[in-house]
C-alpha cells in the first residue's frame, strides 16, 4: 500500500521530498536560514492579510454538509497566525536536516549528488530548511466531482462554472 500524498510530494524520477529538495536548492543557492525565515514570514502575512480582506471567498466554495457548513475558508493561513504575530518564533523552529536523527553530513551523503557545486564542509555547512519555512504538508488540496448533468439536477448540485466543453451546467 502507498500513501498517495506522500507519494505525491516525493519526485518520482530522483526520490526527493518537498524538504529535502528546499534544502538542496538553499545549499546550492547558499540561501540561508534567516533568508528563508524572513520569506516565509513574509509569506505568512500576505497570506493572512489577503484571507482577512476577503481576496480568498471568489477563489473557495465552503464545503456543507446537511445544511452546515463545515469549512468555509482554508485554515492553513491561521495555523500560521501566531508566526506573523511573534516572528522571532520562526528562528526557534528546529531544523530537519541537522538534527541527532539525520544530521546536514548525512543530507550531503546522501543527497549531495543534486547539490551541484557545493561540498559538505565540516563547521561550515549548515542546514536551513524548517517546518515553519518550508511548505507545508496541505499544499495545493483541490477536489474534483464528475457526474452526469442529469444526476447534478437529480442530486440538486450547484454549479459555479461552465464545463471545458462549453455545455452549461447551471
Amino acid at each position: 500500500m502507498v500513501d498517495c500524498i506522500e507519494e505525491g510530494l516525493v519526485d518520482p524520477v530522483e526520490h526527493l521530498n518537498m524538504a529535502a529538495t528546499a534544502e538542496v536548492c538553499a545549499q546550492m543557492y547558499s540561501i540561508d536560514r534567516k533568508a528563508e525565515d524572513d520569506y516565509a514570514f513574509e509569506t505568512y502575512r500576505r497570506a493572512l492579510d489577503a484571507e482577512e480582506k476577503g481576496f480568498y471567498a471568489t477563489h473557495c466554495q465552503p464545503v456543507e454538509h446537511d445544511g452546515k457548513i463545515l469549512l468555509e475558508k482554508d485554515e492553513y493561513p491561521y495555523l500560521r497566525e501566531s508566526l506573523v504575530r511573534k516572528p522571532e518564533m520562526l528562528a526557534k523552529a528546529p531544523l530537519i536536516f541537522d538534527s541527532s536523527g539525520f544530521s546536514i553530513k548525512e543530507f550531503y551523503t546522501q543527497f549531495g549528488r543534486h547539490i551541484l557545486g557545493k561540498q559538505y564542509i565540516p563547521e561550515q555547512t549548515k542546514a536551513t530548511v524548517t517546518l515553519f519555512n518550508s511548505c507545508a504538508r496541505s499544499d495545493g488540496a483541490a477536489a474534483v466531482i464528475v457526474a452526469s448533468e442529469e444526476k447534478a439536477k437529480e442530486l440538486s448540485w450547484r454549479f459555479l462554472r461552465k464545463s471545458s466543453i462549453g455545455d452549461s451546467m447551471a
